[in-house]
């Protein structure tokens, strides 16, 4: 399971829907296929046997395409209000501000653009204020978001 997914949905309930519905897509799709089909005697049975495993394919596959989907659209997120967020924390660090203090209030402001990369910032403050240190949080912070400009800076930073 891609790492991402858990920053798409943070409950880890979550793991065990979708699991079941790409069992029952994977099982129900086919059953649908064979309940239109079976009602057919010109087919052959090649055919029928084919459209089965066609469906049950489509059903395995079809949730972690949907998935995939989403993922690259968080990170298209992410990537397109990231500069603007990185420009914030530069006029907050030097306006005075340190990474801690600066990173919590992007994270505030860039909430009405990007509420991912606002989500995303504030879980970096809440764990700095947990006792991370910094560089596990930064390093935690690119892996969640799977983003390599994200990824450079955490490494730049550190």
């Amino acid at each position: 399971m891609d790492d991402n997914f858990f920053a798409l949905w943070r409950d880890s309930a979550t793991l065990g829907p979708f699991y079941s519905g790409k069992t029952a897509f994977s099982l129900g799709l086919p059953l649908l296929a064979w309940l239109l089909l079976r009602h057919d005697p010109d087919r052959a049975t090649g055919v029928t046997f084919l459209a089965l495993v066609s469906a049950a394919a489509c059903g395995y596959y079809a949730p972690d395409i949907v998935l995939k989907r989403r993922i690259a659209q968080r990170q298209r997120e992410i990537f397109e209000s990231f500069l603007d967020a990185l420009d914030l924390m530069t006029v907050c660090v030097a306006a005075g501000l340190a990474m801690d203090a600066a990173l919590g209030r992007v994270g505030a402001e860039i909430g009405v653009k990007s509420p991912v990369l606002a989500e995303e910032l504030q879980l970096v403050t809440l764990e700095m204020r947990a006792g991370s240190s910094k560089e596990k949080v930064l390093c935690n912070l690119a892996l969640r978001m799977g983003v390599k400009d994200v990824d450079a800076l955490a490494k730049m930073l550190i």
